[in-house]
Protein backbone atom coordinates (compact mmCIF):
# COMPACT_ATOMS: atom_id res chain seq x y z
CA UNK A 1 0.00 0.00 0.00
CA UNK A 2 1.35 3.54 -0.89
CA UNK A 3 2.07 6.37 1.67
CA UNK A 4 1.41 9.81 0.38
CA UNK A 5 3.57 12.41 1.87
CA UNK A 6 3.16 16.50 1.48
CA UNK A 7 6.06 19.19 1.58
CA UNK A 8 5.76 22.78 1.92
CA UNK A 9 8.93 24.15 0.58
CA UNK A 10 8.25 26.64 -1.83
CA UNK A 11 10.59 25.87 -4.37
CA UNK A 12 9.23 22.13 -4.70
CA UNK A 13 6.00 23.54 -6.10
CA UNK A 14 6.35 22.09 -9.93
CA UNK A 15 8.43 18.86 -9.14
CA UNK A 16 7.64 16.90 -5.70
CA UNK A 17 5.44 19.03 -3.22
CA UNK A 18 3.57 15.82 -3.28
CA UNK A 19 4.62 12.44 -3.71
CA UNK A 20 4.56 8.62 -2.32
CA UNK A 21 6.49 5.73 -1.13
CA UNK A 22 5.84 2.18 -0.23
CA UNK A 23 7.76 0.79 2.15
CA UNK A 24 8.49 -2.89 1.89
CA UNK A 25 9.83 -5.82 4.15
CA UNK A 26 13.50 -5.21 5.85
CA UNK A 27 16.36 -6.84 3.43
CA UNK A 28 19.25 -8.56 5.44
CA UNK A 29 22.28 -6.71 5.32
CA UNK A 30 24.15 -9.36 4.67
CA UNK A 31 22.26 -10.65 1.64
CA UNK A 32 22.04 -7.00 0.34
CA UNK A 33 26.03 -6.42 0.82
CA UNK A 34 26.44 -10.06 -0.69
CA UNK A 35 24.10 -8.94 -3.81
CA UNK A 36 26.32 -5.40 -4.21
CA UNK A 37 29.51 -7.29 -4.74
CA UNK A 38 27.92 -9.84 -7.44
CA UNK A 39 25.97 -7.19 -9.44
CA UNK A 40 27.99 -4.51 -11.88
CA UNK A 41 25.94 -1.56 -12.94
CA UNK A 42 27.80 0.60 -15.33
CA UNK A 43 27.86 3.96 -15.83
CA UNK A 44 26.57 5.05 -12.63
CA UNK A 45 26.52 8.69 -14.25
CA UNK A 46 24.62 9.56 -16.94
CA UNK A 47 24.69 12.69 -18.73
CA UNK A 48 21.70 13.37 -20.68
CA UNK A 49 19.44 10.95 -22.43
CA UNK A 50 21.43 9.37 -24.66
CA UNK A 51 23.44 6.76 -22.86
CA UNK A 52 22.57 2.80 -21.20
CA UNK A 53 23.39 1.44 -17.91
CA UNK A 54 24.90 -2.13 -18.31
CA UNK A 55 23.96 -4.75 -15.85
CA UNK A 56 26.41 -7.76 -15.33
CA UNK A 57 26.41 -10.20 -12.76
CA UNK A 58 28.55 -13.00 -11.37
CA UNK A 59 27.34 -16.27 -12.14
CA UNK A 60 23.68 -17.42 -10.23
CA UNK A 61 23.78 -13.74 -9.77
CA UNK A 62 21.56 -12.87 -12.64
CA UNK A 63 19.12 -9.89 -12.20
CA UNK A 64 15.47 -11.24 -12.20
CA UNK A 65 13.44 -7.87 -11.49
CA UNK A 66 14.61 -4.38 -11.81
CA UNK A 67 12.60 -1.02 -10.20
CA UNK A 68 13.49 2.10 -10.44
CA UNK A 69 12.76 5.11 -8.52
CA UNK A 70 13.26 8.85 -8.49
CA UNK A 71 15.13 11.07 -5.38
CA UNK A 72 11.01 11.83 -4.37
CA UNK A 73 10.39 7.86 -4.33
CA UNK A 74 8.53 7.84 -7.33
CA UNK A 75 8.29 4.26 -9.09
CA UNK A 76 10.06 5.00 -12.35
CA UNK A 77 9.67 1.17 -14.02
CA UNK A 78 9.36 -2.30 -12.55
CA UNK A 79 10.43 -4.87 -14.94
CA UNK A 80 11.58 -8.57 -14.87
CA UNK A 81 14.28 -9.98 -17.16
CA UNK A 82 16.57 -7.00 -17.76
CA UNK A 83 20.47 -6.59 -18.10
CA UNK A 84 20.53 -2.70 -19.83
CA UNK A 85 18.49 0.23 -19.24
CA UNK A 86 18.29 3.33 -21.21
CA UNK A 87 19.01 6.75 -20.18
CA UNK A 88 15.92 8.54 -20.95
CA UNK A 89 14.11 6.15 -18.68
CA UNK A 90 15.71 7.90 -15.40
CA UNK A 91 14.91 11.08 -14.27
CA UNK A 92 17.34 14.11 -14.13
CA UNK A 93 18.88 14.10 -10.61
CA UNK A 94 19.55 10.76 -8.57
CA UNK A 95 17.71 7.45 -8.90
CA UNK A 96 17.71 4.68 -7.13
CA UNK A 97 18.07 1.16 -8.86
CA UNK A 98 17.02 -1.90 -7.01
CA UNK A 99 18.04 -5.21 -8.70
CA UNK A 100 16.64 -8.33 -7.37
CA UNK A 101 17.95 -11.96 -7.63
CA UNK A 102 17.32 -15.20 -6.92
CA UNK A 103 20.13 -14.90 -3.98
CA UNK A 104 19.31 -11.42 -2.85
CA UNK A 105 18.92 -7.44 -3.65
CA UNK A 106 21.37 -4.72 -3.77
CA UNK A 107 20.48 -1.08 -4.04
CA UNK A 108 22.82 1.30 -7.00
CA UNK A 109 22.38 4.40 -7.15
CA UNK A 110 23.03 6.24 -10.34
CA UNK A 111 22.91 10.11 -11.13
CA UNK A 112 21.63 11.53 -14.58
CA UNK A 113 22.31 15.43 -15.48
CA UNK A 114 20.60 17.25 -18.51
Amino acid sequence: MPFMYHCHILSHEDMGMMGQFIVGPAASIATENAAQTHLHVAPTLLAGNAGRLVITADNGWEPLHLQGYDQSGRLLFDESGVDHLDAYRLSTGLNYLYITTAQGTAVFQITKTN
